[in-house]
């Protein structure tokens, strides 16, 4: 064995290299240091393309000037690759919402009347339950490239979605705020006799003479359960609210100050203008997805709505306490499978891809299981649907006739921000079963909706009932109001 073999052995730390490397000091030239204004071009703009959202592009626009040269030299180029990423948060139709905005900013407004608005652009960007006008209007990529967008009417935007991230983050704390307060929001759940409302009315079953307005069940309060931050459908239903509620304002500065070449008409500006709620006309039912709007609005207005602003419309400025930048909301698994029939279906958001079935693809084509992120509400396909809580209202509202909350429009639930919540939140909150519910799940439920009321509005709804069915029963020769007043008072006791 070799002399320095054996040094090494008995000293394996004597050797060191003949020229070590310094120690890097606090005093290191910072030019040497990892800095993005020092990434080669190329890389830096796929960097920035590979951004989730215009509200994080913003954030980096004002960190670093190198990434603003960048935007002002291909900020249509870099706005259309964020909205086409894989990682890119925001959905198809919200794209188009901005896209429009955009298009309104730039002079070029692309609504011809009120109408085109309301019915072939808004109504086909939000799940409502009936569409008037199946005629859409769209707005794709080629549509801005077309148009020669001005770079500072695209900066204006991509500030304008930093603001309206904060905004919603900002409203959708609010709002939880309010349904984990136990002194506003309080169900409760029956517990015995469990609520079995039966259609009854003037004709109840045979040998159930009870009619609904009649019933009296025993609640005790629930505990609701906190889920946690927003899910990505919460705030996205929020942020397409957001970001039509601007569209709106856009549209009314535009026409204000440009009226004669607006081509709108004398009609739809007295028509739309000066009430917000217009623009975003109901759909034909009494409950409709709306509601995210008008849940939005109610909040805005705590904050201060503009009327009209110029260039282009304001929303008003963030709460004291909220944060300026927010987090990223993660994305529903991107891997969202369903039967296709001869394939598996992948919703990748951007894109779908079909692979051949396998074998446990097939055993499944007869009875296809939902994700349990399906059955929280809680995938991409979920923004497409109504949100849960307008759909359960509407159960109990229709063929439930009787109740209380048959009379009970959803601006009684507005304050609690119900139409932006998921599945899996409704549930924890005690506002819906999980799974298939069965008639006597509706039932139960309809109880904890109905204790979420005012009680002397309850009452007062459960008092004209009785004296309808008095009222009736008197023309016929049966009981009179006076004994049904009475028992009405007797129950109250």
């Amino acid at each position: 064995m070799s002399e320095r073999i054996k040094r090494r052995k008995l000293n394996p730390d004597s050797e060191s290299s003949p020229n070590p490397t310094p120690e890097p000091s606090s005093n290191h030239d910072p030019e040497t240091l990892p800095n993005i204004e020092h990434i080669p071009e190329k890389i830096l703009l796929q960097i920035i393309a590979h951004l989730p959202g215009l509200d994080t592009l913003w954030n980096l626009l004002t960190a670093s000037p190198r990434s603003l040269r960048l935007f002002n030299a291909q900020a249509l180029i870099i706005i259309e690759n964020i909205f086409s990423s894989p990682n890119s948060i925001l959905p198809p139709k919200i794209q188009e919402i901005i896209r429009a905005v955009i298009l309104t900013r730039a002079g070029a407004l692309p609504f011809k009347s009120r109408d085109e608005l309301r019915y072939q652009f808004i109504h086909h960007k939000v799940p409502m339950r009936t569409i008037k006008d199946k005629t859409c209007i769209s707005f794709g990529p080629d549509r801005l490239i077309a148009a020669d967008i001005p770079v500072s009417i695209l900066r204006s935007v991509v500030a304008t979605a930093h603001h309206i991230s904060a905004l919603t983050h900002a409203c959708l704390s609010f709002y939880l705020g309010q349904v984990y307060n136990p002194s506003i929001f309080a169900p409760q759940h029956a517990q015995t006799p469990l609520p079995l409302y039966k259609i009854r009315g003037s004709n109840p079953p045979e040998n159930d003479k009870t009619p609904a307005w009649h019933q009296v069940f025993v609640g005790t309060p629930y505990t609701v359960v906190n889920a946690g931050p927003p899910s990505w459908v919460e705030e996205m239903r929020a942020t397409r609210a957001m970001w039509l509620i601007q569209l709106v304002g856009d549209v009314r500065s535009f026409v204000f100050f440009n009226f004669s070449t607006s081509g709108w008409s004398y009609d739809d500006i007295n028509s739309t203008f000066p009430t917000w709620a217009d623009s975003f006309l109901h759909d034909g039912s009494m409950i409709n997805t709306g509601e995210e709007i008008r849940s939005a609005i109610e909040y805005l207005e705590k904050l201060g709505l503009q009327t009209k602003s110029q260039p282009f419309y304001k929303l008003p400025k963030l709460p004291a306490d909220a944060k300026p930048v927010n987090p990223v909301t993660p994305l529903p698994d991107p891997c969202e499978a369903t039967w296709g029939g001869i394939g598996i279906w992948f919703n990748y958001g951007h894109k779908t891809i079909k692979f051949p079935p396998t074998r446990e693809a097939r055993k499944l084509a007869k009875s296809p299981q939902l994700s349990s992120a399906s059955l929280r509400g809680q995938t991409r396909a979920s923004l497409e649907s109504e949100a849960p809580a307008i759909i359960q209202l509407r159960h109990f509202r229709e063929g439930r006739y009787g109740l209380p909350i048959t009379e009970a429009r959803f601006e009684r639930y507005r304050p609690f921000g119900l139409a932006f919540w998921d599945k899996r939140r409704l549930q924890l909150l005690g506002l819906l079963g999980e799974g298939q519910q069965s008639e006597r799940d509706l039932d139960f439920y309809c109880f904890a909706w109905e204790s979420l009321l005012d009680t002397e509005w309850v009452k007062h709804i459960m008092r004209v009932l009785r004296q309808g069915v008095a009222l009736e029963n008197e023309t016929e020769g049966g009981a009179s109001i006076e004994s049904d007043e009475e028992e009405d008072s007797n129950d109250e006791e």
